[in-house]
């Protein structure tokens, strides 16, 4: 065994960072103004729904009320790490280190590290390490460019000029948007 991994990665922390997003997040909806953002840890079974589409293993039984406040938390602080600029990253390191004093991992034989816990208390705790990951890339952490979406992602982009989370949906929905206001007054030659 070369390589110890761990059980979850940076995708199954953005996965949780993004389970509450702007209405303009949903591919196949457009959204109307005044929409509410959507939160889809509000409910055991849209948090299942969710979180096993994106990167987060389904442990076979639905969270807790408990639970999906452990998980509320930690998207929380997940989203902290891009949408607060005033962030105080030792802070933020000291509150993950007493979460994690509190968590037991085990290595398996393939390698991998996990909780020592089952179910969801133990995804959460697996997600720990993986909210670390993603604290390292804070500088590449961004908050998609389409007010509606507020989607995170890592920009992994060479120039590291990415806007949208998908330039394909938010980037589009945004460019179509201008084109049928037209022309703005700055664009307009007198």
């Amino acid at each position: 065994m070369d390589t110890v991994t761990w059980q979850l990665g940076t995708d199954a922390a953005l996965g949780l960072a993004n389970s509450f997003h702007g209405p303009g997040a949903h591919y196949r909806r457009r959204a109307r103004d005044g929409e509410p953002a959507h939160d889809h840890l509000d409910t055991p079974e849209r948090a299942v729904e969710f979180l096993t589409t994106h990167a987060i293993p389904d442990p076979g039984i639905p969270p807790t009320e408990p639970q999906l406040e452990r998980l509320r938390a930690l998207r929380d602080a997940v989203r902290a790490l891009a949408d607060d600029p005033d962030l105080d990253a030792d802070a933020w390191r000291r509150a993950m280190d007493v979460a994690l004093d509190r968590v037991g991992y085990r290595l398996r034989a393939d390698g991998s590290m996990r909780s020592t816990k089952d179910g969801w208390d133990g995804v959460t705790d697996d997600l720990m390490p993986a909210a670390l990951a993603l604290a390292q890339e804070r500088d590449r952490l961004r908050r998609c460019g389409n007010p509606r979406c507020r989607w995170l992602f890592v920009d992994r982009s060479r120039k590291q000029n990415r806007i949208w989370c998908e330039a394909a949906v938010c980037g589009n929905r945004m460019r179509v948007g201008r084109h049928r206001r037209g022309p703005s007054a700055a664009d307009v030659k007198a």
